[in-house]
């Protein structure tokens, strides 16, 4: 085999390499974007449900203290 071919199957073999990279990454990058969309979801739906916490939180202590003043 001379240099001539030798060169044109290594530079065939990496083209191919280069190839697949590239469709890996571009898989990769969809992946990414997808968990990027979940992510951004939940912290919506996280920053919507604190005020139901709150408000969950506050109906028990007023409960509580409703409790309290009766057996005062």
């Amino acid at each position: 085999m001379d240099l001539d071919a030798c060169v044109r199957g290594v530079s065939q073999e990496l083209r191919q390499y280069v190839l697949e990279m590239k469709s890996q990454l571009q898989e990769d990058i969809i992946d990414l974007r997808n968990q990027v969309s979940k992510i951004t979801e939940n912290s919506t739906n996280t920053n919507r449900n604190p005020v139901d916490s709150l408000i969950t939180s506050v109906q028990a202590s007023i409960e509580e203290l409703q409790r309290e003043t009766r057996e005062l």
